[in-house]
């Protein structure tokens, strides 16, 4: 599948990337996140998958860019005819603080 592929290359040049540029290779909460440029406006979501819980992060980004763009059940799958309109974003959480419920914001 070629889409498949080009974001296998697309997910394992950004290992690298993030290994070179940090030297970080821990453990850390990811997200990874598509978004669209549709007729030179904004950019629209087109898929994000990530995880709360702590993950590798060279294995996360791999595993998480693939699957936020081909498996986000609010999208279809990522086509090849998207790709040169596409921006790929990663978030790593950091610093989580224990809440006494889900209306404790400070």
């Amino acid at each position: 599948m070629k889409i498949k592929l080009w974001l296998f290359i697309y997910a394992t040049v950004l290992d690298y990337v993030l290994v070179c540029c940090f030297s970080y290779s821990g453990f850390s909460p990811l997200f990874v996140t598509w978004k669209k440029v549709v007729n030179g406006g904004e950019p629209r979501l087109r898929g994000c998958i990530g995880t709360l819980e702590a993950r590798c992060l060279i294995n996360g980004f791999k595993d998480y860019a693939l699957t936020s763009a081909l498996k986000d059940r609010r999208f279809p799958p990522i086509q090849a005819r998207e790709l040169p309109s596409l921006e790929c974003t990663v978030s790593i959480l950091t610093d989580f603080e224990t809440a006494n419920n889900y209306l404790d914001w400070e």
